[in-house]
């Protein structure tokens, strides 16, 4: 089966037609693709499609990850009728022997929902399914939470075993159990109950072991000090002087409590022995007083009477080794929760005791096999459903040029200003959108849509009619393919040309635009200079008025104000005056040119002038229409594509649609608010009336004057009387020279 590339508006597209062009793509170039990479969003079709496309998770679908994707779906499927035009049912017997995986994941799927038809399987019942295991905490993964079982016995293992050890977490984000749970549940419940069974060895100093012992270690750094100092003076007698505060010492700690404190704080807990025994009786009262004391009656009278007159070295270590062991012991309790159970309910859970809990793990685990299989399964139902249409907006893209349906990135119809605007694409960056836009050589509105928990922003392309009524913050409606209704707002425009004939119009609507604002702008400017010329006489005649007073009082005649170039009244006279001259000169200029001309020269001179205005407007217009293309806006989107997309006519009125009434509609054409113009409204200003009145009176005096001015300059009026002044009249036409006489010699004047 050969190729066949089909020209669509002036671009070669690939027509694919069967999944098995599809499996042949690899013979086709990417650079014969229409699109040779795309973004996984914007799409509108099942959003894990793309995910599942985009092999490295970039974001982006390129020409081999869909090669994969077509391979991958042909070794799975050996019946791939369902792939075209894409099922989302996936008949079991269309599976190949490579998907025998796919097939358990569906048998068993379709027997847990209960299906009375167990040959197909839909990508709504694999989603179902698939939250029924979930929810049943049968997944696979052989993690059983509360929810896995049934029996309170189980139920009430379970929650004490999560009391002890971390709890596992299965594919839906459930805590339970698992065999390793329950094997560290185990080792740490044979831990709690060595420990315990350690207690009568250990507290060898009865119910107060461990207090004794933790009083022992805490006074085990003065005692063992002590006895080292002992040690020392045993083999220096010199140095027991250094064990001693000293006279003078002493002398200059008094008066300072907290220099005092140090130093006795630093003292030994008494004098140093050369024997190495502390004599209770020799212990001073001093800072440590309080600590040896503890340990003689509250330690060594309890545990070792043998040391009541006095503890030697060795009976100390003794005491401290004991303590340690003791405390160890107690230190390891605060590790075991699994004593916080109770003995009786630790003896209790012993392999016997969780053999309920980790059947049911087991169990669990066992349905992994049918499981391991369900992602593959959605994946190919979600490839027989989208497969083929992608790659007709990928490789090939006829669907922009009809066909019946819609592009997978076409989001949606606006209904703004009287039409429909067919196409529409997702934006998710408009600044850098519009940065690129440019190139669509297209007038475009970046509309806005919300609604129904919807937000998000579309370019819509203005390809027909005119731009009449389409302005920053214009409100719509926006139907999406999946029949929502949405408000839409339009927050920003690209101008361009949108018509030929809009183009030329152009020029124009700009000259009454630009007439208006110069007048504005004029009289804005004559109201300033009047409001500052009336303000300078005001001050001027205030000035004076006060000088006449101060005259008045002194005796002197005041003096008359000077009035320079007649004031402000004669300056606006004065003004007023050469204005009118200036128009009437300019005006009897142009009639005076325009004289001589008959009505057909003026009417082609009109049209040469408009032609002349417009025709550059027009061409420009036309060079830059037939540049439009949609290429454009995919690249500004993400999209990477190898050619135009040119718009064509039938596109372009297609895009920008004003539909037709419906069938059988009849038009009206008496206008029925034509009877109102005898009425006033109440809301109107009153003079309203008046002032159109006195606006038409005038455009219609102005045309009788431009009329009677034409007839008078042309003569057509000197029958009446009304002759043309010498002044303005055109000027004659040059005579032909006259043919020179003969010469006559007898009329030769005489010399």
């Amino acid at each position: 089966m050969s190729f066949t590339f089909a020209r669509i508006a002036g671009t070669f597209h690939l027509e694919l037609t069967s999944f098995d062009q599809l499996l042949r793509l690899g013979e086709v170039p990417d650079a014969h693709w229409i699109a040779t990479a795309a973004p996984t969003g914007g799409l509108n079709c099942d959003p894990l499609f793309p995910k599942l496309l985009d092999g490295d998770a970039n974001g982006r679908v390129r020409t081999g990850e869909l090669r994969e994707a077509i391979a991958w779906t042909g070794r799975m499927l050996k019946d791939r009728s369902g792939c075209v035009p894409g099922s989302d049912t996936l008949a079991l017997a269309h599976l190949s022997e490579a998907a025998a995986g796919c097939r358990q994941a569906a048998e068993h799927l379709l027997a847990g929902l209960g299906a009375s038809d167990r040959t197909r399987i839909s990508l709504e019942q694999v989603r179902k399914a698939a939250d029924v295991e979930r929810l049943a905490g049968r997944n696979g993964d052989g993690v059983v939470g509360l929810g896995g079982v049934e029996d309170d016995a189980s139920k009430a293992v379970i929650g004490d075993v999560l009391k002890v050890v971390p709890a596992a977490k299965d594919k839906s984000g459930e805590e339970g159990v698992d065999a390793g749970a329950l094997d560290a549940f185990l080792a740490a419940r044979d831990a709690a109950l060595a420990w315990e069974g350690a207690r009568a060895a250990t507290l060898v100093w009865g119910a107060d072991s461990v207090a004794l012992a933790r009083q022992v270690k805490a006074a085990r750094s003065k005692f063992d000090e002590y006895f080292l100092a002992c040690r020392m003076v045993a083999a220096q007698p010199a140095a027991a002087a250094g064990f001693t505060l000293g006279a003078d010492r002493a002398a200059a700690l008094l008066g300072n409590a907290a220099a005092l404190q140090s130093a006795l704080t630093d003292l030994p807990i008494a004098a140093p022995s050369p024997d190495g025994v502390l004599r209770w009786a020799s212990a001073p009262r001093g800072a440590h007083y309080e600590l040896v004391e503890g340990i003689r009656s509250k330690v060594v009278a309890v545990v070792l009477p043998a040391a009541a007159e006095g503890l030697s070295e060795e009976q100390w270590a003794g005491l401290a080794a004991t303590a340690d062991s003791i405390v160890a012991w107690d230190d390891q309790g605060a590790g075991h929760k699994a004593l916080a159970l109770g003995l009786d309910r630790l003896r209790a859970l012993d392999a016997d005791g969780l053999a309920g809990v980790r059947a049911a793990c087991a169990a669990d685990a066992a349905v992994a096999a049918n499981l391991a299989h369900v992602a593959d399964l959605e994946k190919l139902v979600l490839f027989q459903r989208w497969l083929f249409e992608f790659a007709n907006n990928f490789v090939s893209m006829p669907n922009i040029y009809g066909g019946g349906k819609r592009a997978l990135f076409d989001q949606g119809m606006l209904v703004m200003a009287g039409r429909n605007f067919n196409f529409s694409m997702l934006v998710e960056n408009r600044g850098a959108h519009t940065g690129l836009a440019a190139e669509a050589y297209t007038y475009l509105l970046y509309v806005k849509v919300s609604g129904e928990g919807a937000d998000f922003e579309v370019v819509v392309p203005v390809t027909a009619g005119t731009s009449d009524g389409l302005f920053v913050g214009k409100r719509g409606i926006f139907y999406t393919h999946d029949g929502k209704l949405l408000d839409a707002i339009v927050v920003h425009i690209h101008s361009s040309p949108i018509s030929v004939k809009q183009a030329m119009i152009e020029p124009f609507t700009r000259i009454p635009r630009f007439i208006e604002a110069r007048i504005e702008a004029w009289a804005g400017k004559a109201n300033a200079d009047f409001d500052s010329a009336a303000q300078s006489q005001l001050d001027s005649a205030q000035k004076a008025a006060a000088d006449a007073k101060t005259a008045a009082v002194d005796g002197a005649a005041p003096a008359a104000p000077a009035k320079e170039g007649g004031g402000v009244d004669g300056n606006m006279l004065m003004g007023a005056g050469i204005a009118i001259g200036s128009l009437t000169a300019a005006a009897g200029a142009i009639l005076a040119s325009l004289a001589g001309l008959s009505l057909l020269q003026l009417f082609l001179g009109v049209a040469g002038l408009v032609a002349i205005i417009a025709a550059p407007f027009g061409v420009l217009a036309w060079l830059k229409l037939r540049k439009r293309n949609l290429a454009g806006l995919l690249e500004a989107a993400g999209w990477a594509l190898n050619d135009r997309l040119k718009i064509s006519r039938g596109l372009a009125l297609y895009f920008a649609q004003r539909p037709a009434r419906p069938a059988g509609s009849q038009l009206d054409w008496v206008d029925k608010a034509s009877g109102l113009s005898e009425f006033e409204s109440v809301d109107e200003e009153p003079g309203t009336k008046a002032r159109r009145a006195f606006r038409r009176f005038l455009l219609i005096a102005a045309l009788l004057t431009f009329g009677f001015l034409w007839a008078w300059f042309k003569g057509w009026l000197a029958p009446l009387g009304l002759d043309v002044p010498a002044a303005l009249a055109p000027p004659p036409a040059e005579a032909a020279p006259a043919a020179e006489a003969p010469a006559d010699p007898a009329a030769a004047p005489a010399p």
